[in-house]
């Protein structure tokens, strides 16, 4: 039996990146998760009682401290890890940029429409929900424009190796 030679020149392992990657999706997929969770049970409490609407609006408040906005940290955390190993590359990248961007006005823009409109809701409980859900709606469409720039790593009409100053 032969040994295996590495004729390609890549030493074995990516160094720290899978280590971060790795709780980066899955913070994520636990905000996303949160995200239509309450996004569903908004929209059963369209028809729904007023006490019942009130322990749903609990419940989404609870989900929202105890899992979206965890999430989005933890993910925000491991992000800017990942950005930390290769600052200079990676921030002359058009993708980047507009990701962090999307994330540095959509995020707080989303914060405050949501938590007002949660608010609203715990005040006059038998209001429409609409508001919130349309939201919640936006946040999701945020959130996979902001995977799918992270995930192709579009060029945006960047030249190849501009990056580089070539």
């Amino acid at each position: 039996m032969s040994q295996y030679r590495n004729i390609h020149g890549r030493k074995w392992g990516r160094g720290l990146r899978p280590w971060l990657l790795i709780p980066k999706y899955l913070c994520v997929a636990v905000a996303l998760g949160g995200i239509v969770a309450a996004g569903t049970l908004m929209h059963e409490a369209q028809s729904s009682t007023v006490e019942q609407r009130r322990a749903i609006f609990g419940l989404v408040g609870r989900l929202f401290t105890r899992q979206v906005v965890p999430g989005l940290l933890g993910a925000a955390v491991f992000g800017l890890a990942l950005l930390l190993q290769h600052p200079r590359e990676l921030l002359r990248m058009r993708w980047l940029r507009l990701k962090l961007v999307l994330l540095l006005v959509g995020i707080p823009l989303a914060h405050v429409m949501q938590s007002s409109a949660l608010a609203q809701l715990r005040r006059v409980p038998d209001s429409s929900t609409e508001r919130f859900v349309s939201g919640l709606a936006g946040t999701v469409l945020l959130v996979v424009i902001v995977i799918i720039l992270g995930r192709l790593k579009l060029r945006l009409r960047q030249r190849i190796a501009s990056h580089l100053g070539t």
